[in-house]
């Protein structure tokens, strides 16, 4: 088992927390490739990196950790992490079926380096695109208003004497 494999949970949770920097620091939206690429491709490239069992279990410890530093560093509250948890890791999972089920390939070590950057890759390419083919939400600002006709004074003494205004 080569470094990059042993240390599977660490390369999991740096690339999370390397993705949510750029959320942060608003170089990416969220959206569906934050969501749901991102993570795909992170189960695809850690899938890459060994064949062992355990695989699997690096990757959920490596989700939990970096849901853990949201948590620690309060950059997210506790129920948008319980939402976007499941979500997670069912597109990371699916990345590492796929990448198990589809790709028989042996990678060497610097192909396994370049794989388990991709996601960042994707992150970053795939976000632009995002923007451009999804609209975002209009804004639109709602104001109610009453002409009374009559002097200024009055109102004003009529409504601070009222105890409620209906």
């Amino acid at each position: 088992m080569n470094k990059l494999s042993k240390n599977a949970w660490v390369i999991t949770a740096l690339i999370l927390l390397l993705g949510f920097l750029f959320l942060e620091l608003k170089i990416v939206d969220y959206g569906y490739t934050f969501f749901i690429l991102f993570p795909l491709a992170v189960g695809f490239s850690i899938g890459t990196l060994d064949k062992k069992k355990r695989q699997l279990s690096y990757i959920l410890l490596g989700t939990l950790i970096f849901f853990g530093f949201l948590l620690a560093g309060k950059l997210e509250g506790l129920i948008c992490v319980l939402m976007a948890l499941p979500l997670f890791i069912l597109m990371i999972y699916i990345g590492y079926r796929i990448q198990k089920r589809y790709i028989t390939k042996h990678p060497t070590d610097s192909q396994k380096l370049l794989i388990s950057i991709a996601p960042l890759l994707l992150l970053l390419l795939c976000n632009p695109v995002e923007r451009i083919l999804i609209p975002h939400p209009e804004l639109v600002t709602i104001t109610s208003s009453l002409e009374l006709n009559y002097h200024p004074n009055v109102v004003f003494d009529a409504v601070k004497q009222m105890d409620t205004l209906d």
